[in-house]
């Protein structure tokens, strides 16, 4: 695993500013001065892969609407020289990857860098709203087993969250049925590593959101869903404008995710519950019947248009 650079606050040096891979902070370059270095209550993840205005847009709001303590850790996959350059200026702990190591890796190098006790795993096409960490916090640490909390967003690929203004509900979700899009995910820092982190068995990006789901409730957790936060989304921000066949890319990590959980169950934690083993049983059966049925219809269709 190649790594560009690291990036730390506390690791400065007296001579750090002669290192042009150094964390800038206001000793080093007075225009981050603003991010100083303070202990975080909580911590937000954000990958990035070129586009930098998403990423500025997503930071300035995190920076203008969090309460809590706040820490960014961004790790970048392989952008333009120019793109990390200002990666580094806008995070507080960083990492620079030469290469897209995909969106699983990223979040796993992210969530090494976290130093709260609250880690939020965020695309970085999206902006947050003022106050939106109280709630999600305080939903993660008072709901009975909560894994992962998940905010409303105004788009996704996935309609389960996607909402045109923000609820009153904090709505649990039922055990092994569609996970919500990995899109914002608020989890406590050392369960998410005790899970192993994001599973790297799928390539670049796409079912390892389902995948973290799914271990969550084999671990015994909850989802839970809180309305009361709206999170603004570009839906595919990134992925659809930079992977040549993101669809095709779904198709083969969806088949992988299938085969994963209707042979084996991971190592988690403590055994599985007997009847979350059978609600995983069935819910993985329907699936491989749901998605094989509208693949054949899929296919046929395209037939049918070929011959016109």
């Amino acid at each position: 695993m190649e790594r560009e650079s690291v990036g730390d606050p506390s690791d400065l040096s007296p001579r750090a500013s002669d290192d042009a891979n150094c964390p800038r902070t206001a000793d080093t370059d007075p225009t981050v001065s603003r991010y100083r270095y303070t202990v975080p209550d909580i911590s937000v993840v954000l990958l990035s892969w070129d586009g930098l205005e998403l990423t500025e847009r997503c930071v300035e709001s995190l920076r203008s609407h969090t309460t809590h303590e706040l820490e960014i850790v961004i790790v970048d996959n392989g952008s333009r020289p120019e793109v990390q350059e200002a990666i580094a200026g806008l995070a507080d702990r960083w990492v620079l990857n030469h290469e897209n190591l995909g969106f699983a890796m990223g979040m796993n190098q992210g969530l090494e860098q976290v130093q709260s006790p609250t880690v939020v795993f965020a695309n970085n096409d999206t902006a947050f709203p003022p106050g939106w960490d109280v709630a999600l916090v305080e939903s993660l640490r008072t709901l009975p087993r909560a894994g992962i909390v998940v905010p409303a967003v105004t788009a996704s690929g996935n309609p389960r969250t996607v909402r045109s203004a923000p609820g009153t509900q904090v709505e649990r979700l039922l055990p092994f049925s569609e996970p919500p899009s990995g899109i914002v995910y608020v989890m406590d820092s050392e369960y998410a590593r005790r899970l192993g982190g994001w599973s790297t068995d799928y390539p670049i990006a796409s079912a390892e959101d389902w995948d973290l789901c799914f271990s969550v409730w084999v671990s015994g957790k909850e989802i839970y869903f809180d309305t009361r936060v709206l999170v603004e989304h570009v839906s595919k921000g990134t992925a659809s404008k930079k992977l040549e066949d993101w669809q095709a890319l779904w198709r083969q990590n969806r088949n992988r995710f299938l085969e994963k959980w209707s042979t084996t169950i991971p190592e988690t934690g403590p055994e599985i519950d007997p009847r979350r083993r059978e609600q995983l049983t069935v819910a993985i059966e329907w699936m491989r019947r749901f998605y094989h049925t509208r693949d054949e219809l899929i296919s046929v269709t395209a037939e049918r248009d070929e011959l016109r």
